[in-house]
């Protein structure tokens, strides 16, 4: 399933902003993404401790690799699109 547009479709609808600009539409879409990551990211890190928080923040500082970040999830939070999708909705 595409998050993105599950996002999109739902916040533009649930918001009344479907006859609303392209630019509202965008600042809404942008607004609710952000919140989103933080629920994901405060949600991630709360369940995690010891050696997985500090991968967690190497990984996810600023000398973090897309395929470190993807082995992460996979090796730390293997529900992370449950987590995604529950935050979402």
């Amino acid at each position: 399933m595409d998050l993105n547009a599950l996002a999109k479709s739902n916040i533009i609808n649930t918001l009344n902003l479907t006859d609303a600009s392209k630019d509202v539409q965008r600042e809404a879409i942008n607004e609710a993404t952000e919140i989103i990551f933080d629920s994901v990211t405060d949600r991630i890190q709360a369940e995690l401790s010891g050696e997985a928080l500090v991968q967690y923040e190497h990984v996810f500082g600023d000398q973090g690799a897309e395929e470190e970040r993807a082995a992460f999830f996979k090796k730390y939070i293997p529900n992370f699109d449950e987590v995604v999708m529950e935050e979402t909705l």
